[in-house]
């Protein structure tokens, strides 16, 4: 069958889709995709080209892990005496340029936790359609912070005849990558993965009633992996069909033309596992066999488990050695170790979940995407929500805090959070009212340490650290009136009373600062420069930190009154209105 007849026959592909015909690929860091992963957990990307990029499921958000040539998905058809193998992927290592698509062989869309790929190989007499998802659904936090990712992979025999073959899987072992003994102290200079044989790495074979697949484990002890690169993942197939696995060297080209040669002639690889230490990968697949007009689904299931999350610990300061405690001793650690013991435990409890997670996840979306909305802006709507699983800590004790970014790896920035938290409160609101206690606390241990600077909210966590007491921010004139707005907020959104009431006395303390910050008595904070989110020249009052500060005295009154404090609120009102004629004397334009 010609490849134009499969290709517009077959991808009338959801709209939105796109070929990768116009993207350039030769930069695999400048490539994005759909980030795969829990709240918290770490993910990894698929993306566009096909390829699995940007992985941080061993603790390192801040510099996430590419060239894993040794991960991809590849598949093999044959009808009579012609066989097809192809890897789904634009680009490889380790495969010759014959075995890769094309571009126009991709049609690709992300719809974040999922994404949806149709394939339009040349000469391959089936159709095939993968969707990825990771189940990140609103007010489920049991599911959206699991760290595990499913991969439906559905085929139809569009030929006359049989046609056999197998679908592949196949994952490299980073098992101790990122996980030197090194300082992660401000901002450390990125450096290149290292896939080396000194890891020890160990594995073996995990057949369940279930699925077939393989679990990857780290040495117990190694004197240059630190503990909070230790974990374990596994990868499984669930199929009607036989399925095999097959352990293999991804550097040596010998071993990766053995595949191919036998994925060529048999269909499918045999089973062979040889636990041996050394850079290796393991291929999980199955095989199917279909007739005309028949279809197969085959899904894999990709788990992982790396529990300690690393930070600096009290008596490491000086030699900043990355440990996984925080200043307290105790272990900062991952919300889903409370209630899994090991990745193959994940998929054991949520294999069997799968379709009704991803009926969940298609239900909150065709909620936007059947509404009247431009159709740019809904697959913006959805996708802006991928910061759940890229940027987010959730702490075995259930601290939780959203990173910047891996360029400015501060924690809990509120400033930057202001404008990024409705994803949170949207998905899950107990965690946002969570953080928002997170900066109450740390104002009052703040001022403890100081004495001074009552009510101020500072400008985040730490860098790296989710409970580093440092005063940057300590006079910044945008950040008080920012928390009251997110409080006040998250009331009108949730209704919960109790919440507000935790953090009320907080909120009365921030209004009083930020009336600290005003030094000529006009009742709007000045500016003295490097003074709030924008770190530029504001001097003086200004429409930003004053429109900030009116917002602020505006909502207050309300907040007071739910608090029986009437006083309170009729003060507030008065500066408001004072305020309000300082601003509008001081900064009104008619031009």
């Amino acid at each position: 069958m010609k490849r134009d007849k499969v290709y517009d026959d077959f991808l009338e592909s959801p709209a939105g889709s796109v070929t990768v015909d116009d993207l350039d690929f030769t930069n695999p860091k400048l490539i994005s995709g759909v980030p795969l992963g829990g709240i918290g957990t770490g993910k990894i990307e698929l993306c566009p080209d096909g390829a699995f990029h940007h992985f941080t499921i061993n603790n390192n958000d801040v510099f996430p892990i590419d060239g894993m040539k040794g991960t991809y998905l590849a598949l093999n058809a044959r009808t009579g005496d012609s066989s097809v193998t192809k890897v789904l992927q634009t680009n490889s290592e380790i495969f010759q340029p014959e075995v890769m698509l094309n571009r126009e062989e991709i049609r690709y869309r992300g719809l974040y936790p999922r994404c949806i790929v149709d394939y339009a190989i040349d000469n391959l007499p089936l159709k095939v359609k993968l969707t990825a998802f990771s189940p990140v659904i609103p007010r489920n936090l049991a599911a959206s912070s699991l760290p595990v990712a499913y991969f439906i992979i559905e085929v139809e025999n569009t030929s006359e005849g049989k046609v056999e073959g197998s679908i592949c899987f196949s994952w490299e072992d980073i098992n101790g990558c990122w996980g030197s003994k090194v300082s992660w102290d401000n901002f450390v200079p990125p450096t290149d993965p290292s896939f080396s044989d000194d890891r020890g790495w160990v594995r073996q074979a995990s057949v369940t009633p279930f699925a077939r697949g393989v679990t990857f484990h780290h040495r117990e002890s190694h004197p240059d992996v630190a503990d909070f690169s230790y974990g374990d993942y596994t990868l499984l197939v669930d199929s009607p069909f036989e399925s095999f696995v097959r352990q293999y060297a991804p550097s040596s080209g010998e071993a990766v033309g053995e595949l191919l040669e036998e994925l060529a002639q048999e269909g499918r690889l045999k089973t062979r596992m040889e636990n041996e230490p050394g850079q290796h990968a393991t291929i999980v697949g199955s095989t199917f066999s279909l007739w005309k007009g028949d279809r197969a689904r085959i899904v894999f299931a990709f788990s992982w488990f790396t529990p300690d999350r690393w930070g600096f610990g009290a008596g490491d300061i000086a030699s900043r050695v990355a440990t996984p405690y925080d200043f307290a001793g105790t272990k900062i650690g991952h919300w889903y170790s409370n209630f899994y013991t090991s990745s193959l435990d994940v998929l054991r409890q949520n294999l069997d979940l799968m379709d009704d997670y991803l009926g969940e996840v298609e239900g909150w979306q065709d909620i936007i995407l059947e509404s009247s909305l431009p159709s740019w802006f809904k697959e913006m709507l959805i996708n802006q929500n991928y910061l759940l699983s890229t940027n987010m800590t959730l702490s075995k004790d259930g601290r939780f805090t959203i990173l910047e970014s891996p360029n400015c790896p501060c924690l809990g920035t509120i400033d930057q959070r202001f404008y990024g938290s409705p994803t949170t409160l949207l998905f899950c609101p107990e965690l946002d009212h969570r953080e928002l206690k997170m900066y109450a606390d740390t104002s009052d241990k703040m001022f403890e340490k100081l004495g001074k600077y009552r009510g101020q909210i500072y400008h985040d966590f730490g860098n790296n650290r989710i409970d580093y007491l440092n005063n940057y921010g300590y006079n910044w004139i945008d950040l008080n009136p920012k928390f009251v707005l997110l409080a006040w907020r998250n009331y009108l959104y949730t209704g919960n009373l109790d919440d507000l009431k935790d953090i009320y006395y907080k909120v009365k303390e921030t209004m009083e600062r930020e009336k600290e910050l005003d030094r000529d008595g006009d009742d709007l904070p000045e500016g003295y420069g490097n003074c709030n989110t924008f770190e530029g020249h504001f001097f003086g009052a200004n429409s930003y930190d004053g429109g900030l500060w009116l917002a602020a005295l505006k909502v207050f009154p309300s907040m007071a009154r739910l608090m029986g404090e009437e006083e309170e609120a009729v003060k507030y009102e008065g500066i408001f209105a004072s305020a309000r004629s300082s601003f509008e004397g001081q900064l009104w334009n008619e031009e």
